[in-house]
């Protein structure tokens, strides 16, 4: 793998596991990929809010505009950079 890698979790995921997605993120930076982890501790296996859906889709336009060396993008309205700011954890490795 040789291209960014973006990982989103969800702490309350019942079917896949928070420390898999975080070994899975170790295991990436061990080898020196460049990966970032969004971990939205409130959400399950689906986003199932409509805010949360709104997040994932603006962080992956973030990474990809990012990885394209793209124009910045409009920044989110208050109530999406709240939840941004709230309610994920970000690692950038």
């Amino acid at each position: 793998m040789t291209r960014k890698v973006l990982l989103f979790d969800a702490g309350r995921d019942g079917r896949v596991a928070i420390r898999s997605v975080t070994h899975y993120a170790a295991l990436l930076r061990r080898l020196r990929r460049k990966e970032t982890l969004f971990i939205e501790l409130e959400a399950g296996h689906r986003a199932s809010s409509p805010l949360t859906r709104q997040a994932f889709l603006y962080l992956t336009g973030w990474i990809l505009r990012r990885h394209l060396q793209g124009s910045a993008s409009t920044s989110p309205d208050l109530a999406l950079a709240a939840h941004l700011e709230g309610a994920l954890t970000w690692i950038r490795l």
